[in-house]
């Protein structure tokens, strides 16, 4: 069987983010192909069915490239990519450590920059070293997912930062440093 530009994009999207919400691929079809969440759902299957991917319905609607194992640091972030990104189209890549992922959106201007990382706690000064040794000089803003409010004053850079909180809802809570 032939596969789709569709279904091709689907595969670029898991070699990225190789265990994601079955929502989060539905939202970037929508966005990219304008496809409908049926549409999607039908692209999704189809790839089940070519053993191209493994569906997880049973365990909240995940799709992952075969053998794929969940990460919640990177689950995390592509759920935070689709908090900031909204209505607008991402490019993204997984993120090289300390950072989970990367994601740009294009702007009259150019590309905007967004990187996100996970800081564990008692990790703030290893990962701000890390961040400075990696992206010296480098342009972005950072999306910090502290475990702890606490945490926040460790983590100072010279780029943009916001610290994105998981809040009661299930959504996320994002603080800038003023």
């Amino acid at each position: 069987m032939i596969i789709t530009d569709c279904q091709q994009y689907i595969l670029d999207c898991l070699r990225e983010i190789p265990y994601i919400r079955d929502r989060h691929l539905l939202w970037l079809l929508r966005l990219k192909y304008g496809l409908s969440i049926k549409q999607g759902e039908r692209s999704l299957r189809q790839l089940a069915y070519l053993d191209k991917i493994d569906r997880h319905v049973d365990s909240g609607g995940f799709s992952s490239l075969p053998g794929q194992r969940r990460d919640p640091a990177l689950l995390a972030a592509a759920d935070v990519m689709a908090e900031v990104c909204g209505e607008n189209l991402p490019e993204f890549l997984r993120g090289e450590r300390p950072c989970t992922l990367s994601f740009y959106l294009r702007d009259t201007r150019g590309y905007l920059d967004f990187k996100v990382v996970p800081v564990p706690l008692g990790e703030e000064q290893h990962v701000v070293e890390q961040l400075y040794r990696r992206y010296q000089g480098f342009k972005c803003t950072w999306l910090f997912l502290p475990e702890s409010r606490e945490q926040i004053e460790s983590l100072r850079t010279e780029n943009p930062a916001c610290f994105v909180f998981k809040n009661e809802s299930g959504g996320y809570d994002f603080l800038r440093r003023q």
